[in-house]
């Protein structure tokens, strides 16, 4: 019997954890750069996200213009996979509202292999 694997890379079973609501460390266990999905309540949406590795240099950041969530939506999800701020009902489904004109500088950021530190001006409701 042989062995054949398609993915050279092992990939963690768990999501990258974060210790606190607006910073923490960031440990992703895997190979590679972990893709992120940071959840922020209609009540405290991001002015700016970032990620920084021990040293505190900067690793990947977004800015956002002021706005405000659309009647459909309570939560909102930033998604480093597929690159969308999207709406999210009180069920945390999405509503099909996209958020990303609300970009201000930036770009979408995984987490690092290892620890990095997650920074934000407001609270998050879960990563």
């Amino acid at each position: 019997m042989q062995l054949i694997a398609y993915y050279p890379y092992a990939l963690a079973t768990f999501s990258p954890s974060v210790n606190n609501s607006t910073h923490g460390s960031v440990n992703n266990v895997g190979d590679l750069p972990a893709q992120l999905k940071i959840y922020f309540s209609a009540d405290n949406l991001p002015v700016l996200i970032s990620l920084r590795d021990l040293n505190d240099n900067e690793l990947g950041r977004l800015t956002f213009k002021p706005f405000s969530l659309g009647e459909k939506d309570s939560y909102l999800v930033i998604d480093s996979k597929t690159h969308l701020v999207e709406g999210l009902d009180e069920n945390f489904n999405k509503t099909g509202v996209l958020y990303n004109k609300y970009i201000d500088t930036g770009d979408f950021f995984d987490a690092p292999v290892g620890r990095s530190k997650f920074v934000s001006t407001t609270t998050f409701y879960k990563m």
